[in-house]
């Protein structure tokens, strides 16, 4: 569950009647009791690495809808000794409602992020506060995090809503150059572009741009979009009455609004195209010529995020990665209206990342009908791998309720899905529980190699060479909207 987050956002500029609380609440966010193992060190060093388990059950904190004084309906979630207060705040209005203002959403998410530095108003005010916000341009949302000492909930939680509101004409006008500049180093930057190079090749339709598929805008397409134009879709799609707002910490329901017997939740259904099917696994190196270091990801589309398959699906690919021994960070993203992505990452040195990336091209066995799990370490892996690839899979979301800002993250992004806050504790359960069989199955189902994409960002001339025994090459420059600069064959006849 970018998470940018990573598959989070790419824009970030730093400077909710009540519903009964569950009776498995954690007092606090950062209370996650794990087991103690023994120590694993001895005068003659280190010692054999503990057993891998797996931590207890834990669920997400009970919420509270509260109806603030300004209309918005707010999830609380209250964490009773916190001395912070994350404010999360979620418009529906993401790279994939752009159309044809391409970049609008980034350029009204610079228009917020100018509003929190030092020398606008707003801006003093949090400092003044001993507050700090973000923004963030994603695919379906543009999201504001204010994050403040608790005994400010009030102050801040005000500010978030003038933070929040549409950009005026002479903002965007203000704003037109910032954005044009911060498009740039994201272009300038392999960790972004693998990203959004994944988007683009994941979500391929056979005539017309794919609304997943247009993550970073270039300098070109903020200058062509009109003001009046990006006004008025900002006015219509960042009312904070249509926002999800999540609010987490130390802060109580019933000091912030009356108790409602309404959800936060984003109203509406986006038509979202099918992409095309692939029958072999797709390479894209994103050239950044003279690069020290590279970005690799290998993705693939699985079931809609707020499909009951999802969750199985998501576990499987952690612990798919975690049993084949590839040590990398895990780079999903679930969308509310399309099909989820599942991603893994490394940014590392040229040769390390490209090694990486030529691991997942590399089959394991010569059976050209085998299923993605015999195509890895997997279907021979021990069972100690197995269970310490769960308990990896499993305890990654502990973390999330670590903070007030992690809870109402998790929270936030549930909500943006049309999820219950139990799918949170049932996603941690399938990891732990889940039979093999059932995972292999999900596994052969939804991530199969001929779906998958390999990206590596960085310079092609290094790069591409090596991944060229194994699959078809084709070579993107970021900066011209990421047009095919050359197409490369397969040099060998091994591969997948």
């Amino acid at each position: 569950m970018s998470r940018l987050i990573w598959l989070g956002g790419v824009l970030c500029v730093a400077c909710a009647s009540g519903v009964a609380p569950r009776p498995t609440a954690a007092p606090r966010a950062s209370a996650v009791e794990r087991p103690r193992a023994k120590s694993s060190t001895s005068a003659d060093g280190p010692a054999a690495p503990p057993p891998a388990g797996l931590s207890p059950a834990q669920a997400l904190p009970g919420s509270r809808s509260v109806r603030l004084p300004s209309g918005n309906v707010a999830a609380v979630i209250e964490l009773p000794g916190s001395a912070m207060v994350a404010i999360d705040w979620r418009a529906p209005f993401g790279s994939a409602d752009d159309g044809p203002l391409r970049g609008a959403s980034h350029w009204v998410g610079s228009c917020l992020s100018l509003r929190t530095r030092a020398a606008h108003p707003l801006g003093q005010a949090l400092a003044a506060l001993g507050a700090r916000a973000d923004v963030q341009s994603e695919v379906e949302t543009l999201r504001l995090r204010v994050h403040a000492p608790a005994r400010h909930a009030a102050a801040a939680l005000s500010l978030s809503a003038q933070l929040a509101q549409p950009p005026s004409l002479g903002e965007l006008h203000a704003a037109r150059p910032f954005a044009r500049e911060a498009a740039g180093a994201l272009l300038d930057a392999p960790e972004h572009t693998a990203r959004a190079a994944l988007l683009r090749e994941l979500f391929e339709l056979p005539t017309d741009r794919h609304p997943y598929a247009d993550l970073l805008p270039n300098a070109a397409a903020l200058t062509a979009a009109s003001v009046p134009d990006v006004r008025k879709r900002a006015a219509a799609l960042l009312d904070p009455k249509k926002a999800i707002l999540t609010i987490a910490g130390g802060v109580t329901a019933q000091a912030l609004g009356a108790a409602s017997d309404a959800l936060p939740q984003i109203a509406g259904r986006r038509s979202v195209p099918s992409p095309l099917p692939s029958a072999a696994p797709r390479v894209v190196v994103v050239d950044h010529p003279g690069a020290a270091v590279a970005t690799a990801l290998v993705g693939c589309l699985g079931p809609n995020g707020a499909d009951p398959r999802s969750a199985l699906a998501r576990a499987a690919w952690q612990i798919f990665e975690g049993v084949a021994g590839r040590s990398a960070s895990f780079r999903g993203q679930r969308f509310r209206f399309g099909p989820q992505v599942l991603a893994w990452s490394v940014t590392d040195t040229t040769e390390a990342a490209t090694a990486w990336a030529d691991a997942w091209l590399t089959p394991t066995r010569p059976d050209p009908d085998a299923k993605a799990t015999q195509r890895s370490a997997g279907t021979r892996a021990s069972k100690g791998a197995w269970l310490a690839a769960r308990a990896r899979a499993s305890d990654a979301a502990l973390f999330e309720l670590e903070s007030a800002a992690g809870v109402a993250d998790a929270y936030g992004e549930l909500l943006q899905l049309g999820l219950s806050p139990e799918s949170f504790d049932e996603a941690r359960r399938l990891a732990r529980d889940a039979p093999t069989r059932a995972l292999e199955a999900a596994l052969a189902t939804h991530l199969a190699p001929a779906g998958w994409v390999v990206v590596v960002a960085g310079d092609s001339q290094r790069i591409a060479p090596v991944l060229q025994h194994h699959a078809p090459v084709t070579v993107v420059r970021p900066k011209s909207d990421f047009s095919v600069l050359k197409r490369l064959p397969r040099t060998s006849a091994q591969g997948l």
